[in-house]
């Protein structure tokens, strides 16, 4: 929403220390809200945002139990329900490390409550994805990546902007995890079906095998352009590599779990050892600009295995409780 469309307002006072302060009714008007609607409130520096939220009847029918997850697969988890829909989701026996994960894992979403009681931890996901406004999202991915450009080009004169960027990478990151979460409601609000969002997942995995390819193809043009001659640690890491994304690129018309995790384990090996490559006194700096691309597809190709390794727990899990 433009400000010329809210405009200027006053701050009214409420009880003896609260103020508030109206919504522009075109706005209330669009969302669809009324009196007693839930709102998510975001504070974002100096400014604050106002998400319409999910009402409280929808948690029981979207609730989703999940048991025996690992420490390494709560934020997995954490994304999976932000984007693929089940309004909360249970873990069931986990200690204090998965809560802990998730509570960290937070800061990089908007509208996300984690609950820790005696016996498990509960994700609530709090925004409404049917009454999220897409342009204001895209504004708001468009601010982020001017902000990141302005911020390369201040570490490119010396200027030490590390925390300033880590900063950006979490509003980035808020920004779309967002819009992929208007995206999977826009198809369950016109299917509400099962299978029909396992498609969308599909779909959506294979965009990110295509960013994935188009990041590689980078990396070739710097290593031609480098002349090759190559280390053998650069040569051994790049054919792990086109064994891990053929595998990675398969399993997205996979309809195994065991297959989706054992998919991410090897990627997440494989960038464990490009990123020590990167740094390394042996690598050039032509193959670290390389291996850097390569590192940036493994996190598409780990996006893009993450969403069918979600997709299929969702629907084991639901599976499991229509038939207990």
């Amino acid at each position: 929403m433009s400000l010329s469309r809210g405009g200027v307002r006053r701050l009214q006072k409420l009880g003896s220390s609260s103020l508030v302060v109206t919504l522009p009714k075109e706005w209330v008007r669009e969302m669809g809200l009324k009196q007693g609607d839930p709102v998510y409130v975001v504070i974002e520096g100096g400014s604050l945002r106002i998400v319409p939220a999910v009402n409280s009847e929808t948690y029981a029918a979207s609730r989703v139990r999940l048991t025996g997850v690992d420490p390494g697969d709560a934020t997995r988890v954490l994304w999976c329900a932000y984007v693929l829909g089940p309004e909360e989701v249970v873990l069931e026996n986990v200690g204090d490390d998965v809560y802990n994960m998730l509570r960290d894992a937070t800061s990089g979403f908007i509208g996300v409550d984690v609950v820790r009681d005696e016996y498990s931890v509960s994700i609530s996901i709090l925004v409404d994805p049917s009454k999220l406004d897409l342009r204001a999202v895209i504004r708001s991915v468009a601010s982020d990546l001017r902000d990141i450009a302005e911020l390369l080009a201040e570490a490119a004169s010396g200027s030490d902007v590390e925390e300033e960027a880590e900063r950006a990478r979490i509003r980035l990151q808020r920004s779309i995890t967002l819009a992929e979460r208007y995206l999977m409601g826009v198809i369950g609000s016109h299917t509400g079906q099962q299978d029909a969002r396992a498609t969308a997942s599909k779909l959506l995995a294979v965009n990110f095998l295509g960013l994935a390819a188009s990041t590689l193809l980078d990396a070739v043009k710097t290593l031609s352009r480098g002349g090759g001659d190559a280390s053998k640690d650069t040569l051994d890491a790049l054919t792990a590599l086109s064994t891990v994304a053929s595998e990675a690129a398969l399993n997205v018309a996979s309809e195994s779990l065991k297959r989706s995790s054992e998919v991410l384990a090897s990627i997440a090996k494989l960038r464990s050892r490009v990123e020590e490559l990167i740094y390394s006194d042996k690598t050039s700096k032509t193959e670290a600009v390389a291996l850097a691309r390569v590192l940036e597809s493994l996190r598409h190709l780990h996006l893009a295995t993450t969403l069918i390794y979600c997709t299929l727990k969702v629907a084991q899990n639901q599976g499991a409780q229509r038939t207990a």
